[in-house]
């Protein structure tokens, strides 16, 4: 009715996020595979200022795989 819809993606096919623009820009989800394949825009506008950055800086931060650990105990 008001021209918003939603749809739901699998995590396992999203590959990371990307900005899309220069002064007024936003956060797009890239999916490497899947039915969704493709670019996702995660608003409608886009916007200036630094929020389209942070945004695609957090996502990627938080899909980027976690350090390895050190099992070894430290060597005298």
């Amino acid at each position: 009715m008001r021209g918003y819809s939603e749809i739901v993606h699998m995590l396992s096919d999203l590959s990371h996020a990307k900005k899309e623009g220069h002064d007024t820009a936003r956060c797009v989800l890239v999916f490497d595979k899947g039915m969704s394949q493709g670019d996702h825009p995660i608003t409608q506008y886009s916007t200036s200022g630094l929020a389209p950055k942070q945004i695609t800086d957090a996502i990627n931060a938080w899909l980027k795989p976690p350090a390895p650990v050190d099992s070894e105990p430290p060597k005298a």
